[in-house]
């Protein structure tokens, strides 16, 4: 089964960056980047529940539109921690210690990246166990 990556972030070049690295890391995958929070919502409620691959959600915190924060809690009341196919990991460059912090207490958070989403935390992220909560690289 290939893994199905969901990158939400308001800057474009930051997704381009983050799906060309994804690619050298995990070549068998798909990709989809959102710069518009609510369509990656509604992309995310049609998508989660076909379990035809495990889906790898990346939020970054600070967006002008919808913070990473109200991205997390519109997810929150559609993904549950149950759902073992879908991993949803805060990716910011966000250094608000109380922010990470609030983005951590959601119980869907699997962890944090910083940015920028290297091929090597995309393959440290592959190696570390789904079903454990709150890794951080």
């Amino acid at each position: 089964m290939k893994n199905h990556y969901i990158i939400i972030d308001d800057e474009s070049l930051h997704n381009l960056i983050c799906e060309v690295n994804i690619k050298k890391a995990d070549s068998n995958s798909k990709t989809i980047s959102f710069t518009y929070p609510p369509e990656a919502i509604s992309y995310l409620r049609k998508e989660y529940r076909k379990k035809s691959a495990e889906m790898i959600v990346l939020v970054d915190l600070v967006m002008p539109e919808m913070d990473g924060i109200e991205v997390l809690e519109e997810l929150s009341t559609f993904i549950h921690p149950g759902f073992d196919h879908i991993h949803v990991y805060v990716l910011s460059s966000s250094i608000e210690e109380e922010l990470i912090e609030q983005a951590k207490s959601f119980p869907l958070v699997r962890g944090f990246i910083e940015k920028p989403l290297t091929t090597e935390k995309i393959e440290e992220l592959l190696t570390w166990d789904f079903h454990s909560s709150h890794s951080e690289t």
